[in-house]
């Protein structure tokens, strides 16, 4: 899946980041991914941004996220590509 975010403050950030699975709660504001470790496939791995996003849609294969300011969008980013290397390590040590 890939996740492109962008904010209002300034219109010329844009980041992109894939990861297998990403889910969003708008109630809770939370984005989740799921993180199997060995045979747990019930492993998750959640984050609540301390700046709440505009706007956050998925489209397909696509989940678009807007923030405010720069500040919360690049918080985002650094999460989830951290989130996203953790997600993937956690699918390389599935066993079965």
């Amino acid at each position: 899946m890939l996740v492109l975010i962008t904010c209002v403050e300034n219109p010329g950030f844009s980041a992109r980041v894939s990861t297998s699975s990403i889910s969003y709660s708008p109630v809770s504001h939370e984005f989740s991914l799921p993180r199997p470790i060995g045979d747990d496939w019930l492993q998750r791995i959640n984050h609540i941004p301390a700046t709440t996003p505009l706007i956050s849609k998925t489209e397909g294969q696509t989940m678009f996220v807007v923030f405010e300011a720069l500040e919360g969008a690049q918080k985002f980013q650094a999460w989830l590509i951290e989130a996203a290397a953790e997600q993937d390590h956690g699918y390389r040590t599935m066993r079965g």
